[in-house]
């Protein structure tokens, strides 16, 4: 997929009417993409030349896999930021530190919304942490991160669900919202204490859908 427009194709409502549609408008906005409706909401044809491609289900399959790179990568960069930044403090009290990780927590959060993850979970392991998307009711692998960040990435989650902090021993519930363009996103919070650290599961209800 170059660096073409993406069309947008209209559904029995209107493509610029539907939530589904303006899901997917925002989403290959985020990706810096350029979506295109075959036409207007008014009814008038918008007058641009449209290039049909064809696509089997593999080449779906490698295209979300490509994005799923660009994702570690975006993760990676956010990363050594963050230990640049830890370097470089030399405080103590690590407040620049946690710039980069707000970023990582919010990042997550953005890439699960635009993907339609029902769930996001944030699973430690021996020596790192996996983070997968729940899409249609299946579970994927996303990326991995550091076990290091592991610790400052829940706390981010339980200062935004205004949840104890200090406390790594006991499951804990909360919530919280977020805005995302024209959409409000709820999500429900759930920490529970298990081998090597905290397992975080992030349950994504959006109010449009």
């Amino acid at each position: 997929m170059g660096a073409g427009a993406f069309i947008v194709l209209e559904g029995p409502d209107g493509a610029g009417k539907t939530t589904h549609a303006r899901r997917l408008v925002q989403e290959l906005e985020a990706r810096g993409l350029r979506p295109v409706l075959a036409r207007e909401p008014g009814g008038t044809p918008i007058g641009e030349k449209v290039e049909v491609y064809y696509a089997t289900q593999r080449d779906i399959d490698q295209t979300v896999m490509k994005y799923h790179k660009d994702l570690q990568k975006e993760f990676e960069l956010l990363i050594k930021e963050h230990l640049r930044e830890l370097q470089a403090d030399g405080s103590g009290d690590g407040s620049q530190s946690e710039v980069p990780v707000i970023k990582i927590v919010d990042t997550m959060l953005k890439y699960g919304y635009f993907n339609r993850a029902s769930d996001i979970h944030i699973e430690p392991q021996d020596k790192v942490t996996i983070i997968r998307f729940r899409i249609d009711g299946l579970l994927h692998d996303v990326l991995t991160i550091p076990k290091a960040i592991h610790e400052l990435v829940v706390s981010r989650i339980k200062i935004l669900a205004e949840l104890p902090t200090d406390d790594h021993f006991s499951a804990q519930d909360g919530k919280f919202r977020l805005d995302m363009d024209d959409d409000k996103l709820d999500v429900r919070v759930s920490v529970v204490p298990i081998t090597g650290g905290e397992k975080v599961v992030l349950r994504l209800l959006s109010e449009k859908v």
